[in-house]
């Protein structure tokens, strides 16, 4: 990650802007500050980390050895007047000769002295999409900012489109897509590890109307098949590199035709580690639509009976299990797994069912259900301790979500510097505070930062104690992040009044 160390940084006067970077604000907590960036369109924060480097002032080869002779000189000095019974101011003189360079020594000696440095670097919560944007930041913040710079982890270079591959897409794009396939197509096919994607892009081709979505987590399968798809001149096809359970809770009630599942890892020695359990049949169940199927197709008998079983818990199953049936299309696999002369198993569950939509009743659901309207502070607390939220109540674990309060940052400053914010105590001394937030589901965590910011409403031009509450980066709309946000609001109930 690009960084730089420096011995000195001035004085962040904001909002600065130079070169098309923009620094906005500042915020603390212990040795590190935030400092929220825009760039190239985007928004991110860098940090600015201080060190402490203890360094030792040794004395020199020459000066120990002159301390030495000195010492000795004045020690057979000493030797010398006692024996000859010198005077005894002689002997004073002596004396106080040998306590001087006793001194001088003890003074030259090695001692340690503690100087700060700094580290500036991206933050990795919030770090840009281009490498380009943060290199570009760090070079005006190191120029405007900081001097006597130690070290250089980057080189700023001629920045170069990252190249988007066709039919890929991220996962802040599968709301989208979702709204798109409902009126441009007629079905909804779900392939979970589509590998080399032959299955795939049979469906696709056999299935013109219909929108095939692949999931993969090995990103040179998802750069192969988004290449035949183009070859073949298919485009019917979006490929995904996010967990399937992910993709799942994010996926509307009743949409989808078909999920396909061929031959998965089976993990014989580890259930846990299967795509298939409890929680992922129920998911493949609401997504399906009246009539749709689910479909595994494996060579491990173990694998077919254990993802039948866990069918059959549901409160209804409509379950068909064939061996050996042939199929239009052989997957790589399937083709060793026949040649070894192996039997092939296909479990299909048929849904009997209509489900209701997930997020009805979840948090509000909706384009609202992240927001926390405003926020104020309780006046009998006289404040806000930023302790009790990344104190005892820092995290709380629920059956399917958890919520983690990580850390606080401020802008209200205690004491004589102002490189650290570690001192304050209440959070009704800033004007500004953020939160960093991990939650939701324990399968893909959301890691995102709420920022409360003053509002100025208070009478008589003064400051009001309300206060404005966003995420910086809206999270996925899934039931556990539903579930984790509500929990947020109700720890914060304790430390703010949330109004409507």
């Amino acid at each position: 990650m690009p960084n730089f160390i420096c011995q000195n940084v001035r004085e962040l006067n904001l909002p600065f802007e130079r070169d098309g970077v923009r620094f906005c604000y500042e915020v603390a907590s212990g040795n590190e500050r935030l400092v929220a960036c825009e760039c190239g369109g985007e928004e991110f924060f860098i940090i600015i980390k201080t060190r402490q480097m203890e360094q030792k002032n040794k004395t020199t080869k020459g000066t120990k050895s002159n301390l030495k002779r000195e010492k000795n000189e004045s020690s057979g000095r000493e030797v010398l007047d006692v024996l000859q019974n010198e005077t005894q101011n002689e002997t004073k003189k002596n004396e106080k000769t040998a306590l001087l360079c006793q001194d001088e020594k003890a003074n030259l000696s090695s001692t340690q002295n503690t100087q700060a440095s700094f580290t500036v670097k991206a933050d990795k919560l919030s770090r840009p999409s281009s490498l380009a944007l943060l290199q570009k930041t760090l070079e005006v913040f190191k120029n405007e900012f900081c001097s006597g710079i130690v070290s250089q982890a980057y080189a700023v270079k001629p920045s170069k489109e990252a190249k988007k591959l066709p039919f890929v897409f991220g996962e802040n794009e599968i709301e989208t897509l979702f709204e798109m396939c409902r009126t441009n197509y007629e079905k909804v096919f779900v392939e979970v590890g589509f590998g080399s994607g032959r299955h795939l892009l049979f469906q696709a081709a056999q299935n013109p109307k219909t929108l095939v979505i692949g999931l993969e987590v090995y990103v040179p399968a998802l750069e192969q098949v988004s290449n035949l798809a183009v070859a073949k001149g298919l485009k019917n096809v979006a490929l995904f590199g996010v967990d399937a359970r992910l993709f799942l809770a994010m996926t509307p009630s009743n949409l989808v035709e078909r999920i396909f599942l061929h031959f998965p890892v089976p993990w014989l020695k580890s259930e846990k580690r299967r795509v298939v359990s409890a929680d992922f049949v129920r998911e493949c169940e609401r997504v399906l639509a009246l009539g749709g199927r689910f479909e595994l197709r494996t060579d491990e008998r173990e694998y077919a009976e254990f993802t039948t079983q866990k069918l059959l818990d549901l409160a209804s199953a409509d379950v068909q299990i064939y061996k050996n049936r042939a199929l239009s299309v052989t997957s790589k696999y399937e083709a060793r797994w026949t040649k070894q002369q192996k039997d092939i198993y296909d479990v299909i569950f048929s849904c009997g069912a209509v489900s209701a939509e997930v997020f009805s009743g979840v948090a509000g659901g909706g384009e609202c259900a992240f927001e926390f309207g405003r926020v104020e502070f309780d006046g009998g607390g006289g404040g806000v301790c930023g302790s009790n939220v990344c104190g005892e109540r820092a995290f709380f674990r629920g059956e399917d979500f958890f919520v983690h309060f990580e850390r606080a940052f401020g802008d209200g400053f205690c004491g004589d510097s102002n490189l650290s914010c570690g001192g304050f105590d209440k959070f009704d001394k800033c004007k500004r505070v953020l939160l960093r937030v991990s939650f939701g589901g324990f399968y893909r965590p959301e890691h995102v930062y709420i920022l409360l910011e003053r509002g100025f409403e208070g009478e008589n031009g003064g400051e009001s104690k309300k206060w404005h509450a966003k995420y910086l980066k809206t999270p996925l709309k899934t039931a556990e992040n539903f579930k984790a946000h509500a929990k947020i609001c109700e720890i914060l109930k304790d430390e703010f009044i949330i109004k409507s």
